[in-house]
């Protein structure tokens, strides 16, 4: 299970890079530079809705959030 833990986390990763990534093309399409705080929002609305929907436990599929353990802070299995 801890290799899906670590896909999750690595999918997130990339819907980071891909949103930063687009936000910087939305600028440079439209010629109208975005302010910070817009591409800053665009960038994290986007990590944040894919964290929440693919953080999940393997064992009870609620929502991790931070995975600074290596168990479940609702079911308390752990990760392997």
């Amino acid at each position: 299970m801890k290799k899906k833990v670590k896909k999750q986390k690595r999918i997130v990763n990339i819907v980071l890079f891909i949103s930063t990534l687009l936000a910087f093309l939305l600028e440079l399409l439209f010629d109208v530079p975005l302010p910070g705080k817009v591409m800053i929002l665009i960038v994290y609305g986007v990590t944040l809705i894919a964290s929440v929907i693919l953080d999940r436990c393997p064992y009870c599929h609620k929502y991790i959030g931070a995975r600074n353990s290596r168990r479940c802070q609702n079911c308390g299995r752990e990760f392997r």
